[in-house]
């Protein structure tokens, strides 16, 4: 592993730096081993499906998410935090809120809807969701 004074000797002096040096070396010196992380068959089931299920049914319970995806509760809500890199009650908040900012897209005749809600969501790095 290579020492703090190894990194400034690589990216030069400081007054200098610029996102155009740094971003490069941090691809290939900090996360050239990192892997992406896996996602569990049932979550991404889940994942595919909640929106969905929020758009019938307003309300959703654990014990139905997680038969949804095939596991029991406990080990269904381990394994989506571990990967989406966020808990499932927050994640549901959050695509609340896609699906009602798709609604006021909705409501808007100068945009266009996306094809179900939370369809702009893209998962850019694990817990990290932009649209």
């Amino acid at each position: 592993m290579a020492t703090v004074a190894e990194w400034r000797a690589q990216l030069g002096d400081s007054v200098s730096l610029t996102a155009v040096r740094v971003e490069p070396w941090v691809t290939t010196t900090l996360l050239s081993d990192r892997r992406p992380p896996s996602i569990d068959h049932g979550v991404k089931r889940v994942i595919r499906d909640l929106p969905d299920r929020l758009a019938e049914a307003g309300a959703v319970s654990l014990d139905a998410v997680a038969a949804s995806g095939r596991l029991c509760p406990s080990r269904f809500l381990h394994l989506f935090t571990t990967s989406v890199g966020v808990p499932l009650r927050p994640y549901v908040l959050w695509l609340r809120l896609q699906c009602g900012a798709s609604d006021s897209h909705a409501a808007s005749p100068s945009r266009t809807r996306p094809t179900r809600p939370g369809s702009q969501m893209q998962l850019i790095s694990r817990g990290r969701f932009v649209t």
